[in-house]
Parts: structure tokens; sequence; C-alpha cells
């Protein structure tokens, strides 16, 4: 790297970067693509840029369309979800309007949901989905997808499409990018986000993506510019040799084996999610504990098992739920699936000792 710079890079990243990240997405151009950093900060400037054009509007309008006077911005995701949405949100002053999800529509949004919400809530500025998700770890069906991106055109309002587990996914349900229904289904509304994170394990470098209509790409810009100029030049350019990399499948590879024992151990002992994605399950709990939080923290007490209590993803009903990661070694895992086997589900057909750990390892 002695010959590359590395100081401050253009706003929106380097553009070998950007160019190679729109050639994963048929029909854009590096011109739609913002390098970040990390997901979270793009998702940072982009909910900073939807609450200042919201401002603007008000500002330049008496009444806009039906959103409220005082240009009260919300964004609507599915409850559970991920946390940092609401925090960020409510950290800038925006509002979250959660769409309950259960086990029915496996844990994710539908379109008549995301109708229903939008018309109950004018002053909801986009939906965001993500899918694989996280903390569920199911997949959204293309036609479905599509049918929300379509509510979203009709209602003029912005779908956020967080993307950053594609290439995590193990059945025949497989991810479909929504900035491939530009054109055909809707127009300008769709914003992606990406990251380097997830899919290529490039955890703590803070490199991310996000696909932009030409409405908001100038603004997430500008914001981008003042909150951190640029994301950071080294990790630009190992995300650009990432793409080269025969790693990330190794790492798959992996996560499937970890999921494949991870559902032989909870089948019959406890209800869950599908696992179709990312390397989480969504499993609940409540034969167990009426209070997942005092749970996980006991298992961290006495056995070194940490899991993360549903709380977290879900404010309502997280209680009965926990979220088990998978990206971890599978002796480990199976370790654990062993200590929760022998001290929690006595009673179901799981025997200790069930796991061969060498036959996964």
């Amino acid at each position: 790297m002695g010959s590359l710079p590395l100081g401050y890079t253009a706003i929106e990243g380097i553009p070998q970067l950007r160019q190679r990240i729109a050639e994963d997405y048929p029909g854009s151009t590096a011109d739609d693509v913002v390098v970040t950093t990390g997901a979270s900060g793009g998702l940072t400037a982009l909910f900073m840029a939807l609450k200042a054009l919201k401002a603007r509007e008000v500002r330049n309008n008496d009444v806009v369309g039906e959103a409220s006077a005082d240009g009260q911005v919300a964004v609507a995701m599915a409850r559970p979800g991920y946390p940092a949405y609401r925090n960020l949100l409510r950290s800038i002053g925006c509002g979250v309007v959660e769409m309950p999800c259960g086990m029915d529509t496996r844990f994710q949004p539908t379109a008549p949901m995301v109708e229903g919400m939008l018309a109950e809530h004018p002053e909801v500025a986009a939906v965001i989905v993500t899918s694989p998700a996280n903390p569920t770890g199911t997949i959204i069906e293309s036609d479905e997808l599509e049918a929300i991106a379509r509510v979203c055109q009709q209602r003029g309002v912005i779908l956020i499409s967080d993307e950053i587990y594609h290439g995590l996914e193990y059945t025949d349900h497989t991810c479909t990018s929504a900035w491939g229904m530009r054109g055909d289904v809707v127009e300008h509304n769709v914003v992606v986000v990406g990251s380097f994170s997830k899919f290529y394990s490039m955890t703590g470098w803070r490199v991310g993506w996000l696909l932009l209509p030409p409405s908001l790409r100038d603004m997430v810009v500008d914001i981008q510019g003042n909150l951190a100029l640029c994301a950071p030049a080294v990790s630009q350019y190992a995300a650009l040799g990432a793409f080269d990399s025969e790693e990330p499948q190794a790492h798959v590879a992996h996560y499937a084996r970890n999921r494949e024992l991870l559902s032989t151990a909870l089948e019959g002992a406890l209800p869950h999610a599908p696992i179709e994605g990312a390397f989480y399950a969504w499993v609940d709990v409540s034969s167990l504990t009426d209070d997942s939080e005092a749970w996980c923290n006991e298992l961290l007490d006495r056995f070194r098992i940490a899991i993360a209590p549903g709380i977290d993803f879900d404010e309502v009903d997280g209680h009965r739920y926990v979220r088990i990661s998978f990206c971890c070694d599978t002796t480990e895992l199976g370790a654990a699936m062993d200590i929760l086997a022998a001290n929690y589900l006595k009673s179901t057909s799981i025997k200790p000792r069930l796991f061969n750990t060498e036959e996964h390892s």
C-alpha cells in the first residue's frame, strides 16, 4: 500500500470501489454509489437527510401532501428488528413506527401490512426492510419485496432495503436486491444499504455503501462530509481487494455447517423462525422463562454462554425470545448446545452429547 494515497478520499469514496460495487447491481453506475463509514454511518447520514429534506419541504410549503404540518418524520420498521434503527432515529428526533411481525409472516412485513401502516401514519417518510434479517434470519420473498416496493412507490415513500447479509443464504429462499426493481417496478424511491462487515467478514474496517436515488444523493454526501468526511482510505482499498478473495465462500460454508448443527439442536425442542440467512436463529423460549434477559444473564453467569435477549430487538414481545448467533467456532457451538440440552431441555427429545463436534469442525 506504500504507493496508494491514504489521506482523505472523495466524500463519496474512491472511484474504483464505487465502480466495483456498482457492477454487482445491474443497471447502476458509480454515480449511484456512496461509500460510507460502515452501514451504520450510511444509515445515520440517510436518516439525517430524510429529516433535513422534510424540514426543507415544510419551509417551502404550508402543507406538504399528507405529512404533518410540523415536519415530523418517521421511519417504519419490522418488530422484531435491528435496534440501531430505532436508536439512530430517536437520537436525531425522528419517529419510529413499528410493524409487529410474527411467525405467520416469518417475522417479516408484508405488502398489506405496509399499506395499512402507511394509511394510519402519514408522517412515515421511509420503510426499512432487512433481508436476511437481524435478528430472525428470515428472507423476504422476491414477489413480496416487489409488492412492498410498489406500495411505497404509490404512497411516495422511500423504501430502504438493508442488504448487508446478502450472500449468507442457506435454503431455496434466495435474496433479491430491491435496486434491481428500479425502472420496471419503481422509479426513484429505493435506497440500498450494503456493508463489507458480514459477507466479507470485515468487521472493524468501517466501510459500507449506499445506493441512492438522485433526490437523496447530494444531501447524503453533504451530511457524510460533515460527520466523517469519508470512509477510512485504507479500508476502502482493502474492500476493493475483498471482491477477489475466496475467503468469504469458506466462511459461508462454515456458517452452513453451524446452521445445520443448531437446527438439529432446536428441532422439536424450541419453536424458532426459519433459519434462512444471515447467521442468527430467533428462538421462542417462553416454555423456559418469561424473562429472556434474566435467562440470558443466567446462561452467561453459570456457563459462560452468551446469547442476546429478545428485548434488544422487540421491546414488546422480546421477553419471550432470544437470538442465537452461529458465526462462532463449531466446537464451541456444539458444546453450548450440549449444555442447553442437559440443563434446560431435559423434557425434550434432545439428549446431552448429541453432537460429535469433530464431525462438524
